[in-house]
């Protein structure tokens, strides 16, 4: 199977980093932009699994992107990451798709729980489009 590809997107760089490390690390595929015109070129250019997207960025904050993102691949996987979190982006960032809302600093095996969890979800649509498909 290939290896599940994930996008970072945030304006920090020790952030980029230590979460592309960690995330290869866990045996996942990973490229960090810096920001959401880059990110939103990557998902044009290229198929993406999960993306790990900051919430405050210059320019396109992460709500933006993850907008911008849906209207080119509906179902991809936008897990919000934030180091300034309120209710109201919370609830904003689901009430437009995201995944999951996270805030900094946070442990690695928080993300690495979530993104199993999707990876398994994705696994389970698959299977039951397949299993559909045969039962027609």
């Amino acid at each position: 199977m290939d290896k599940t590809r994930i996008l970072v997107v945030d304006d920090e760089l020790v952030i980029r980093e230590s979460l592309s490390d960690w995330l290869e690390e866990s045996g996942y595929y990973v490229e960090a932009v810096e920001n959401g015109y880059k990110a939103i070129e990557k998902v044009k250019g290229e198929e993406w699994d999960i993306l790990l997207v900051d919430l405050k960025m210059r320019g396109l904050n992460g709500i933006d992107v993850m907008r911008e993102v849906k209207k080119l691949r509906e179902d991809i996987p936008v897990i919000i990451i934030t180091g300034y979190p309120t209710v109201d982006t919370a609830v904003e960032a689901m009430k437009e798709g995201a995944y999951d809302y996270i805030v900094k600093p946070f442990n690695p095996e928080e993300i690495d729980l979530i993104i199993r969890n999707i990876i398994e979800r994705q696994r389970l649509l698959k299977e039951n489009i397949l299993l559909r498909k045969e039962l027609k």
